[in-house]
């Protein structure tokens, strides 16, 4: 049986000397660096960006006559006719397709 001692360089509040197995080593690093990225990609202590969620429900809460899905603003609009485009572009493209695909070949 192989013994490996593992120092690890980790933050104060985890580091640990540990003697295991060479089996357990891959799990054991495995545990310790889950841990570790849970920790630098928490969201609780990242609380720098300012909530916009009332200012954004009194936009789109507004009774103005202009549809909820282009009351963002430009972007919302360009994404919009964007997305219509590619829709009657692709449902002609279906049609045509379908239509060839119907009429038998000339010989």
């Amino acid at each position: 049986m192989h013994v490996c001692v593992s120092v690890k360089y980790t933050p104060p509040y985890i580091q640990h000397l540990e003697v295991y197995p060479r089996g357990l080593s891959n799990m054991r690093n495995l545990q310790y660096m889950s841990r570790l990225l849970y920790r630098s990609f928490s969201t609780t202590g990242n609380n720098f960006v300012k909530n916009k969620v009332p200012q954004n429900q009194k936009i789109f809460q507004e009774d103005n006559g202009i549809p909820v899905h282009i009351k963002g603003g430009t972007v919302d609009v360009l994404l919009y006719r964007f997305t219509m485009a590619i829709t009657v572009a692709g449902t002609g493209f279906s049609l045509y397709w379908l239509l060839i695909a119907s009429l038998p070949k000339k010989n």
